[in-house]
């Protein structure tokens, strides 16, 4: 099924590769200009598929396997509130996602790993 958009037919397919190139270049540009402090970011790429605010915990594991660590932070009527982190390999920065009830509410860039 096509989407006729000003004159140009743009296919589903042609729209999600587009938006994963859109947060692809958004987290090039900040993880290029992250400081060594932790900093927020609106997405992240894991294995070429986009984590995003309101994924919920079991998408980002299917999307990027088992966390280096998570740690449980407290518990409120909200649900639990967990901080997962994830390597993206020597001399980059980890990323910290943390979760409430179950679902993404944060996304930071963390230090980097030696």
């Amino acid at each position: 099924m096509s989407k006729q958009l000003s004159g140009i037919t743009e296919k589903p397919r042609e729209k999600s590769i587009k938006a994963l190139f859109f947060h692809s270049l958004v987290v090039i540009i900040l993880g290029g200009s992250v400081p060594a402090t932790a900093s927020q970011q609106s997405a992240f790429i894991c294995n070429n598929r986009v984590i995003d605010h309101d994924d919920t915990a079991v998408s980002v594991q299917n999307k990027c396997g088992k966390p280096l660590s998570r740690q449980g932070i407290s518990k409120n009527k909200q649900g639990k509130l967990e901080q997962w982190t994830y390597s993206q390999g020597r001399g980059r920065f980890f990323v910290i996602i943390t979760l409430q009830g179950g679902k993404v509410i944060r996304i930071e860039s963390g230090g980097r790993e030696e």
